[in-house]
């Protein structure tokens, strides 16, 4: 029970209600409140009114009979003297002791009067409390002849008490209704605000028992609701392209190691049972088994390097492409010592969107790729690095048997290879040029397959310069040498 409470009340819809509730009836009571005291303002203001026109009337005719007033001219006022008893006011007059002489409209008790607070011009006006009653006493002198007298009028406040106190009841009355139902009203209108929310979680619960494998289809009327659903559907989308990635690029991995695994196993198993005592096996054996394990090495490395795609860009770096070509020809001149790897210098440092060690490992890729896949006696491969006026463009051109146009579709595919028939040497990872087109793509870059016949196939690697990639105004020549 203790947890349904506490569920409840911290649902968003529960405090949503409660807080857009209590702010209208905070703004319906501050308008409320003002209207009140401004309407006991207004109604206590008019009862002053009412009771200085009375004082007023009186002075003036007591003043007209002057020192020969006398009870008979008092009653024959009936006009005055009906306006006094209608109002329930009552009046007495002292003299200038304090003594009381004349009473009208008897009543219980009076309030005392301040003698020496009533001002020798208008009326001084009080507010008191009788027997739980609520008066108004005007005070004010009245010259009699030669003699100043004191006139008092005590004025009852019932009618301005009970419109008032109606008023205060009447407020909170509507001020509770006021309450309940601005809570009913957002309650509900809560619900139709957060139903888009509620959508949202029923599609999330429905992911995670029952994966990505249905298309997500939320709308909602709300443009900022439809984003967020644009959002968590681009999401998921991205999830499941990289679990399906990850699924078929595990299922690729097993099967390419599988194989080297297997002839390792067979070639220990043979030197288990029959090499033992033939140097003749166990060298061949051991030989086989080197080349297997430098074989899975080689494919591990590029799983890993391939996997690191999705790493942030890698910022722009100088590169001397004469001295990074140089020395890759020295490296491969002792791998490959049978094969012709040569390049055009352009004497020229740029800078590009990839370090010199990631443009190593690219265009050895590359290079590698076109001398191992080769029927030639002599493998060639020559490098034509360009500078033109949009980025760096580098043909990398062999003299293999070439691709066919199907092969081209898919020769950047993972785990991707060619037909057995192109390649003599050495059995490949199907890696590579996934890996190299993955670099360039994610550094701003591209490769492509500008020729491909029987004497040899042309791949060109784009790259961005630096100017050009931040869309500088500057402009290169072809083929001249461009510095950072």
């Amino acid at each position: 029970m203790k947890q349904r409470l506490n569920d409840y009340w911290s649902s968003l819809q529960t405090r949503w209600s409660i807080i857009t509730a209590s702010i209208m009836v905070s703004i319906f009571l501050l308008l409320s409140l003002t209207m009140f005291f401004s309407m006991k303002a207004w109604l206590l203001e008019k009862e002053k009114q009412n009771t200085n026109a009375t004082m007023n009337e009186l002075v003036q005719f007591f003043e007209s009979k002057g020192p020969f007033l006398t009870i008979s001219d008092i009653r024959s006022n009936r006009t005055l003297m009906s306006s006094i008893i209608e109002k329930k006011q009552s009046v007495r007059l002292l003299n200038s002791d304090g003594i009381e002489l004349l009473r009208i409209n008897d009543v219980e008790s009076f309030s005392p009067i301040p003698l020496k607070r009533v001002p020798d011009n208008g009326f001084l006006l009080e507010q008191s409390t009788l027997k739980d009653r609520h008066y108004l006493h005007a005070f004010g002198k009245v010259q009699l002849g030669n003699y100043p007298f004191y006139l008092q009028l005590q004025h009852p406040l019932d009618d301005f008490v009970a419109s008032t106190s109606y008023m205060l009841g009447m407020l909170v009355l509507f001020t509770l209704i006021a309450l309940i139902g601005t809570f009913i009203v957002s309650f509900f209108l809560s619900r139709l605000l957060i139903q888009p929310i509620l959508d949202l979680k029923s599609e999330m619960v429905n992911v995670r028992l029952n994966g990505l494998t249905e298309n997500i289809q939320l709308k909602s009327t709300t443009r900022e609701m439809n984003e967020l659903y644009d959002q968590f559907t681009l999401m998921t989308d991205k999830l499941k392209e990289s679990f399906d990635n990850q699924t078929q690029f595990l299922a690729d991995a097993s099967h390419e190691l599988r194989t080297p695994l297997q002839v390792l196993e067979g070639h220990i198993g043979l030197l288990s049972r029959w090499g033992k005592n033939d140097p003749k096996i166990i060298d061949e054996s051991l030989d086989i088994s080197l080349k297997e394990i430098e074989h899975m090495k080689t494919l591990l490395n590029e799983m890993m390097l391939l996997s690191r795609e999705d790493s942030p860009v890698i910022s722009y770096q100088d590169v001397d492409i004469d001295s990074l070509l140089l020395h890759l020809q020295q490296e491969l001149k002792t791998v490959f010592p049978a094969s012709q790897f040569t390049y055009t210098p352009i004497i020229a440092t740029v800078k590009v969107s990839l370090t010199e060690v990631a443009l190593h490992q690219l265009l050895r890729n590359l290079i590698v790729n076109g001398l191992i896949y080769n029927k030639n006696a002599t493998p060639m491969v020559h490098v034509t690095p360009t500078i033109e006026k949009y980025g760096v463009r580098i043909s990398v051109k062999d003299n293999g048997v070439g691709l066919t146009e199907e092969q081209q579709k898919k020769v950047f595919n993972r785990f991707y290879r060619v037909d057995d028939s192109r390649n003599k040497r050495k059995e490949g990872s199907g890696l590579g040029l996934s890996i190299v087109k993955s670099f360039l793509i994610k550094n701003g870059g591209d490769i492509s397959i500008s020729e491909s016949s029987p004497s040899g196939t042309t791949f060109e690697i784009h790259l961005p310069l630096y100017d050009v990639f931040y869309s500088s105004k500057e402009d290169g020549s072809p083929n001249s040498p461009k510095k950072e």
